[in-house]
């Protein structure tokens, strides 16, 4: 697959705290590997966690890298994670479509982001995903959905930054000056995990 066809997902990884009503952590891995991760591939599209990047130094760049250059992106928004907040607003700055939020049932969108079109999964009380096949659909059909209007040039922006400063003349930075290796590590981080 192309790097074009690359779904960076921006999520926590492993158990974490929930700050909301509910259960008292979330399992993001399980989130991942049983919702998130086949609904990408559904869509024909690769999916990669920043968790599952080889490279080598400094760990922001292939981050950044792939936060500009990632044509699609699904965006974990439960518990209200910090840095998964700071690389969503990083996302909207360069990227005007093409990034799917979702976000558990046990969890509240904060002002900012609330009136974003944000996809509802199912957690249970223990924290884990909730077995509903209809997520698993649903994510898959929404980055269907945003493949097939890029195709026909008639994407919508998800971006609130390009939605709303666009009459006043904001069209984000020019990532085609970009110099980057991001490709090199991606097909090789793909040749890892389906050798292993």
């Amino acid at each position: 697959m192309a790097e074009s066809d690359t779904c960076f997902v921006l999520m926590p990884f492993g158990r974490k705290a929930n700050p909301f009503p509910g259960p008292s952590q979330i399992d993001f891995d399980g989130v991942y590997e049983k919702n998130i991760e086949p609904a990408v591939r559904s869509a024909n599209l690769r999916p990669l966690r920043a968790d599952q990047e080889i490279s080598s130094g400094l760990i922001h760049l292939a981050m950044f890298e792939r936060l500009l250059l990632c044509e699609y992106a699904v965006v974990d928004l439960t518990t209200a994670n910090p840095n998964v907040y700071y690389e969503l607003g990083v996302r909207h700055a360069v990227r005007p479509w093409s990034t799917v939020l979702i976000c558990g049932n046990k969890s509240r969108l904060p002002f900012d982001i609330e009136l974003s079109r944000a996809y509802l999964y199912a957690i249970d009380d223990e924290g884990s995903l909730s077995s509903r096949e209809g997520d698993v659909r649903e994510i898959g059909t929404r980055l269907e959905d945003v493949r097939r209007r890029r195709g026909s040039n008639q994407v919508m922006e998800d971006s609130p930054l390009f939605t709303l400063l666009r009459q006043q003349g904001y069209d984000g930075p020019d990532l085609t000056k970009l110099q980057t290796k991001v490709r090199d590590r991606g097909e090789a981080c793909e040749e890892l995990r389906t050798s292993s």
